[in-house]
């Protein structure tokens, strides 16, 4: 195992365990207003977005950052107050 494939694994790792929080956080601030499954299908539209992203470091805090304005959004249509 080189160097690079090491640091690739643990990247990899990292992004998953920030993915899950991230999407835990959501769901802790939204879960009593929205809908089940509209988080996840917010999460997995805006990590889509971001799939093709050169500095991956960043996408799962840049993930949850797109997720909770479109999420505050929903709930101000939905509810009038965010």
């Amino acid at each position: 195992m080189t160097l690079d494939t090491a640091s690739s694994g643990i990247a990899r790792r990292t992004e998953r365990r920030s993915q899950s929080e991230g999407q835990h956080r959501l769901e802790r601030e939204f879960g009593d207003r929205v809908p089940p499954g509209v988080i996840d299908g917010i999460w997995s539209e805006e990590e889509n977005r971001l799939r093709g992203a050169r500095v991956v470091h960043y996408v799962p805090l840049l993930v949850e950052r797109a997720a909770r304005v479109r999420l505050r959004e929903f709930c101000a249509t939905v509810h009038g107050a965010a």
